[in-house]
């Protein structure tokens, strides 16, 4: 049985981070099998950057920002 391995990564208009860490991400050897992207609320680019850079990548856009409180 061979493993499997997914990075899931968050953020909140942090493009240039972002970018800083995907690149590291590409040199890993062997690549992960899955990488999951959620921009949450980003409006610096970070989905156009995404797409045209890391169209492989499995990203998801929360474009509301809706925060849950965990109070009743």
């Amino acid at each position: 049985m061979s493993l499997r391995v997914a990075i899931c990564i968050t953020t909140h208009k942090r493009r240039a981070e972002l970018e800083r860490t995907l690149m590291q991400i590409a040199t890993l050897t062997p690549p992960p099998d899955e990488l999951l992207i959620v921009a949450d609320g980003c409006n610096d680019g970070t989905v156009k950057f995404l797409r045209g850079k890391f169209p492989s990548a499995d990203a998801t856009a929360n474009v509301t920002r809706t925060l849950l409180s965990a109070q009743p």
